[in-house]
């Protein structure tokens, strides 16, 4: 404690000699040290006037505690000549200075006190003084000098990286255009407190990016560094599509903000825009009505699906009190719209069979967006689908494997019925030859024109004339 007394006593009264002028000390004006196996050097020259013609002493002193205003003696340093001592160093503890100071003397050449520090500490941080004691020409009087501003040294440390997790992004998925999106960034930032820098990236190509302003909140961590956390808000459009979001430390002792561990970013972000149902028209059916069984009905459906695309699911419902119905297979096609978001087109065809006699045929738009699918604006339905039978007076048969009308069945069954009159009627004649009309009698014109018979051809029957009997 008495040192620390005398000092304080001896450097009030070299201020004042100081100021006569008597005396030039100057030192290092705030020097920073970065704490770790890392040099700082703090230095302290003097220059005498014609009234002193020797130093005999110089001295480094440090704050007992930071900002305590009370000094104590660190270091004393010896003049150059040919008794010159060698420099002492005082291991005063908290924190303790053995073996991470090297002290240098003046010499000849430069009448300079050096005190390097080998490593830093955090609690190497306050304020140090120099004070030189110099001796009056012809007399025995001295007199002790320093500088009229104190050294602070300042201890500065590199942000710790390890704990620099990813950006969070709330919500994480499923993002909508006009929808906020809240990012949190969270590290060590170091000594001196480092900030936060966010910039928004509009592609992986975009080497410049833009600013977005943001606040970074300090506190202090255990090792004398800082943590710090920086939270924006961004409101998400169409244009936000595939954005990348970056969060990088800005510190003193960073010299390179392009390095990979002072900074993290999100991956390209997907905006999404829930489809735009103005433009999602009717099912389109193709024959319209009139439709038979057995017939194939062509179904369309188009609309805009959003971003990113959306797909159609058409159902099959068998009346309005199915509430299941089954999926038909499809597929959609899809193309860029002006906004920004997509058309899709679907295009289905189903053989109507009776059972399909009242189905609704519904279309559906399928899209990470829509939570709600029973959501009318997001589907499309026709009305309870007529399917007509065939008509039984107009419906077909087989026959040997070919398809038939009625009316055709029914001009063969005539047929068959009039080839089996005529048949009946030959057997019956044929059994029956002594009836009047058994015989075909001979016209007058045949027996003009007798028929020519093949030889040997004998003629059973008798022919009369006519002309024969009515001579007679």
């Amino acid at each position: 404690m008495t040192t620390v007394w005398v000092v304080s006593v001896i450097l009030v009264i070299l201020y004042s000699a100081e100021v006569h002028g008597d005396i030039s000390v100057t030192s290092t004006v705030n020097p920073v040290g970065l704490i770790g196996n890392n040099d700082v050097e703090l230095v302290c020259t003097y220059s005498l006037s014609s009234f002193y013609d020797r130093v005999t002493t110089m001295v480094w002193c440090r704050e007992t505690s930071k900002d305590s205003g009370r000094y104590e003696e660190l270091a004393t340093f010896y003049p150059p000549g040919k008794s010159q001592d060698r420099a002492t160093l005082k291991n005063l503890s908290n924190p303790s200075v053995f073996e991470r100071i090297v002290l240098t003397n003046p010499t000849e050449s430069s009448l300079t006190a050096k005190m390097k520090f080998t490593s830093v500490v955090c609690g190497d941080e306050r304020k140090y003084q120099c004070a030189v004691l110099a001796k009056k020409a012809y007399t025995n009087s001295s007199m002790w000098a320093k500088p009229t501003i104190d050294t602070i040294l300042r201890v500065t440390a590199t942000p710790n990286t390890t704990s620099f997790g990813e950006v969070e992004m709330v919500p994480a998925s499923n993002i909508e255009e006009g929808q906020t999106v809240q990012f949190t960034c969270t590290s060590n930032v170091g000594r001196r407190a480092g900030t936060f820098l966010w910039t928004k990236y509009r592609s992986i190509s975009d080497s410049m990016g833009s600013t977005v302003t943001s606040t970074t909140q300090t506190f202090p961590s255990t090792d004398c560094t800082y943590t710090g956390s920086s939270v924006i808000s961004i409101v998400m459009t169409k244009d936000d599509d595939g954005v990348i979001i970056r969060c990088t430390i800005q510190q003193e002792t960073i010299s390179d903000q392009s390095n990979k561990a002072y900074y993290r970013q999100t991956n390209p972000i997907r905006v999404c825009a829930t489809p735009n149902t103005t433009s999602f028209g009717e099912v389109e059916m193709v024959p319209a009505s009139n439709i038979e069984e057995g017939q194939t009905v062509q179904f369309t459906c188009t609309s805009n699906v959003g971003r990113p695309a959306g797909t159609f699911l058409w159902t099959k419902y068998r009346g309005i009190s199915d509430s299941v119905g089954t999926t038909v297979t499809s597929t959609t096609q899809t193309f860029p719209s002006t906004d920004c978001t997509y058309t899709g087109s679907s295009v289905i065809s189903i053989v109507m069979t009776k059972d399909d006699d009242g189905v609704i045929i519904r279309c559906t738009i399928q899209q990470e967006t829509i939570s709600d699918q029973s959501n009318k604006a997001y589907y499309r339905q026709t009305n309870p689908i007529k399917v007509d039978s065939p008509d039984p007076s107009m419906g077909e048969t087989t026959y040997g494997g070919e398809v038939i009308s009625t009316v055709g069945m029914i001009l063969l069954s005539i047929s068959v019925i009039l080839l089996s009159l005529t048949v009946g009627l030959g057997i019956f004649i044929s059994h029956n030859k002594r009836l009047p009309f058994s015989q075909t009698p001979i016209t007058e014109i045949s027996a003009r024109f007798p028929m020519a018979l093949p030889s040997g051809f004998v003629n059973h029957h008798k022919y009369r004339n006519p002309r024969r009997r009515l001579k007679a």
